[in-house]
């Protein structure tokens, strides 16, 4: 078993990529197969796609949240930005 402690720093994404290589660390994002995205970082086919049918839709109270198929830490930066 491996003990994971969680400290509350910054950290940079080459930092985190080590910590997931290291640990075998999974993500919920990764293990539901979904994670939510501002709005404001989104492209347009993404919103397309979450408001669509097949999409996972919008937090009610906060619609600028969106539920996004698919998306989980080491893709999010290169499938939701403009």
């Amino acid at each position: 078993m491996i003990i994971i402690y969680i400290v509350c720093r910054c950290v940079t994404v080459n930092q985190f990529r080590r910590f997931v290589k290291e640990t075998k660390y999974a993500t919920e994002a990764e293990a539901f197969g979904w994670s939510f995205v501002f709005e404001p970082l989104a492209s347009n086919e993404t919103i397309k796609r979450v408001d669509g049918e097949e999409g996972y839709g919008r937090v009610k109270e906060s619609p600028h949240w969106m539920a996004v198929q698919g998306l989980f830490f080491f893709i999010c930066h290169f499938s939701v930005g403009h």
